[in-house]
């Protein structure tokens, strides 16, 4: 039994130096200086050393969030501005022939019904309308894919807009909110001014660490500012291993080197710091999950938006007529459906943004949480609205699709009915009885052939007439 004592007891010693090797390998400190005869100085040290090592934890955590939000940024502009814009572009040129053929259809048959309203109504083209939709895609034709990446740039600018509104009402119940969340005005490391970490003051080989619009600022960015990281620190950091961000380290005295030459007072001190910033990287934890969450809901309407671009240039062709120009309609309808959702979820996550910051600033861990939780229930309820209007979006660019060639055949259906009718009018004009293709007419007009073929009245007055010639005495 001593036996297994003994053994379990050697394990147990063997663990804890694996450990303690395993936490100089990942976190190294030089060795401590501590004076033979301060016995505090160690524990102070071990203490210290501990603190240090899980915000640097932390942080690895937290700025691996931080740099899967940016990429998920990244790969946005990359699809609107490259690969959907490239394909945008592809499209527009295997469109353009086909639509100059509409333009000239259309402009037959504006010719055709203006000869033919003394005779008959034909309500197939509109020349306001088809004249106004023609230099709309005339423009379009021009700009293509620098229309959809600038539409995608308004839709993050005055979301940032609505976002700002969402956090300035915030602000002004400053007085209402203090009451529950407390006053920053007893801590010592408040933050400076929020700004824009990717404004291209920042540089790091091989990586572009400037935002196409440099005053664009997402809740990466306040993150960031929050613990006192830039891009440098996020993309590439000095040195190898989890290490904190430079200005963190200032602002925090973090120093594992020094606090074993420092005198009791001032290792508590150094130690109250490190609390602080192991406070911030902790509160941090979730809040960083809500970035990646919020580049993923500007992903997702970004999408909506590209697909119903496509869905608009492929409907230009049929926005000329009157019966096909609701598909041209429904494509413009979903693009400010899609702005409109786009810019009230990003006035929620201003109002949440406030929130959290607020919380952030009396240092309660358990308000943070709480109300990145509660972030967390916003994200998902506005990535949810968008999922359903990229479904929405990709909906209406499909039946525009599929309508393309019902909407051909429509068309050539009528051409062919115009032509049936000439054809029917003619022959009831050839017989030579005009009074009784009139008086036709006037009986036509009371009643409608239920067998008749064609929708126009003069016509099924003629086919009454020449079915009564056929019918009579030979």
């Amino acid at each position: 039994m001593k036996r297994l004592y003994t053994s379990l007891i050697i394990r147990a010693a063997g663990l804890v130096v694996l450990f303690g090797l395993l936490y100089v390998a990942l976190f190294p400190h030089r060795a401590s200086a501590c004076d033979t005869f301060d016995v505090g100085c160690p524990v102070d040290v071990g203490i210290y050393s501990l603190i240090v090592g899980v915000s640097e934890g932390l942080w690895a955590w937290n700025r691996s969030m931080l740099y899967l939000a940016r990429l998920i940024e990244g790969l946005r502009v990359w699809l609107i501005g490259d690969v959907l814009g490239t394909a945008l572009d592809a499209t527009i040129a295997g469109i353009k022939f086909p639509f100059w053929i509409a333009v000239g259809i259309a402009w037959i048959v504006f010719t055709v019904s203006f000869l033919l309203q003394a005779v008959v109504r034909l309500d197939w083209v509109d020349l306001r309308k088809g004249i106004r939709n023609a230099i709309f895609a005339v423009i379009l034709f021009q700009i293509g894919s620098q229309a959809m990446a600038g539409m995608e740039q308004i839709r993050i600018m005055v979301g940032q807009g609505f976002q700002s509104i969402g956090a300035t009402s915030v602000s002004n119940a400053t007085t209402q909110l203090g009451f529950y969340v407390g006053s920053a005005t007893s801590r010592g490391d408040t933050i400076e001014q929020p700004h824009s970490i990717y404004d291209g003051a920042d540089t790091c080989p091989g990586v572009d660490l400037t935002r196409t619009n440099t005053q664009s600022m997402f809740m990466n960015d306040y993150l960031a500012n929050f613990l006192f990281a830039d891009a440098h620190d996020i993309h590439c950091p000095s040195g190898a291993g989890p290490a904190l961000p430079d200005n963190f380290v200032n602002t925090f005295q973090i120093d594992t080197n020094q606090i074993s030459n420092e005198d009791a007072d001032a290792r508590a001190r150094r130690t109250i710091l490190a609390r602080m910033g192991l406070s911030r990287q902790a509160q941090a934890v979730l809040p960083t999950v809500g970035a990646v969450l919020e580049q993923v809901m500007h992903l997702t309407f970004a999408l909506a938006l590209a697909s119903l671009w496509f869905g608009l240039v492929i409907s230009m062709m049929f926005s000329l007529f009157l019966p096909t120009e609701g598909m041209f309609k429904a494509q413009i309808d979903g693009m400010l459906a899609t702005l409109k959702a786009s810019w009230l979820a990003t006035f929620w996550v201003g109002i949440g943004l406030s929130l959290v910051a607020m919380a952030a600033a009396t240092g309660n861990a358990l308000a943070v949480n709480g109300i990145s939780i509660g972030m967390f229930v916003v994200y998902i309820f506005q990535i949810r609205g968008a999922i359903l209007t990229l479904r929405a979006a990709m909906v209406s660019t499909s039946a525009t699709l599929g309508q393309a060639p019902a909407a051909v055949g429509g068309l050539a259906r009528g051409f062919g009915n115009l032509a049936k009718d000439g054809a029917i009018i003619g022959a009831a004009a050839a017989t030579g009885n005009t009074g009784e293709l009139v008086e036709a007419g006037l009986q036509q007009m009371r009643r409608r052939l239920a067998f008749s073929t064609s929708g126009n009245l003069i016509a099924q007055a003629g086919e009454r007439l020449l079915l009564n010639k056929a019918m009579g005495p030979v």
